[in-house]
């Protein structure tokens, strides 16, 4: 089968991965693969592993910019003649769609984020015949946000290179840079540091020494970070998933930013902006929780004894 794949770009993030990924996989079962994108650090990747690439402005929502990737786009169409197109994003789904309803090619996007519906927004994204949405709570904003129907939306989770991230790569280089001490839990928020992507990255939410935040949490997220360790996952069970979908930061956010991903959210949680509250001397946490009236809740099962369980997953 020949695929195209249509995306803004291929720099460093987290759908480009995805894109490259699923790319070369599907490149190494046989298949005939196409991008198309504005280009990227990716591109020599997906050209050594003999995927063609061509270029076209489909990071940009400005007239003339979609003008000239329509014309690339059905130039590129015609000549590889794909048998499916799958578009990865906004522009590119909205540009490929037209096409292809136009040259009668099958259509399917991926939904790895939420957008802005707002307006005439609303109107600029187009989804395909299918849908593939990279979480449950992606699969709930398309059927909320869009009406689609759920049994057109597959769920895949994003997967990651074995080879690339395995417990036989040395991180000696991140600790040296960073100068970590590894005699101590090392805790990393991994993101690019986009105003729409890194709310957490942009929020102080727990403050502590690390034997308060990593043994004695109080946030319900440093909670979920924490149960997410894939060293506390028993045999055959299933690793925690934290739930909810991120707010939308095209909207003004009313009360906690976290409520959405809070299983022990309260009513004052979505109209209040919670404080610090103070732990100890050196520890504190912006949770209602720990409002004097608050319901009491205890920490996840999960997590509770986590040093001892840490030290048991790592044979210590």
């Amino acid at each position: 089968m020949r695929i195209l794949m249509a995306t803004m770009g291929l720099d460093i993030g987290g759908a480009e991965t995805h894109i490259v990924e699923l790319a070369k996989e599907l490149k190494s079962q046989g298949h005939d693969v196409i991008i198309i994108s504005n280009g990227g650090v990716y591109v020599p990747e997906v050209a050594a592993a003999g995927i063609r690439h061509y270029q076209a402005p489909l990071h940009q929502r400005s007239l003339l910019a979609m003008s000239r990737a329509w014309k690339i786009l059905r130039r590129v169409i015609r000549l590889e003649r794909p048998d499916i197109v799958h578009a990865h994003a906004r522009i590119p789904a909205f540009l490929c769609g037209a096409l292809c309803r136009k040259m009668k090619l099958p259509f399917v996007t991926t939904a790895h984020w939420v957008f802005d519906t707002s307006g005439a927004l609303r109107y600029l994204t187009d989804w395909g015949e299918r849908t593939v949405a990279v979480s449950d709570d992606i699969k709930a904003y398309l059927i909320r946000e869009y009406g689609l129907p759920a049994e057109h939306i597959s769920v895949t989770i994003n997967g990651i290179d074995t080879e690339k991230f395995s417990p036989g790569v040395s991180g000696e280089r991140v600790v040296r840079e960073f100068g970590l001490d590894q005699s101590k839990p090392i805790l990393s928020y991994v993101s690019r540091m986009d105003e729409d992507r890194a709310l957490v990255a942009g929020q102080l939410i727990e403050l502590g020494k690390v034997e308060e935040v990593f043994y004695d949490p109080r946030h319900p997220y440093t909670w979920a970070l924490l149960s997410s360790l894939p060293q506390l996952a028993q045999q055959d069970t299933q690793l925690y998933s934290i739930t909810g979908t991120p707010p939308s930061l095209y909207k003004e956010i009313v009360g906690d930013a976290f409520a959405p991903r809070n299983p022990y959210c309260m009513k004052i949680d979505t109209l209040l902006e919670p404080p610090m509250f103070q732990v100890t001397d050196t520890h504190y946490a912006k949770t209602w929780l720990l409002d004097p009236d608050a319901p009491k809740i205890e920490k996840p099962e999960g997590i509770k004894d986590i040093h001892e369980k840490l030290l048991k997953a790592f044979n210590i």
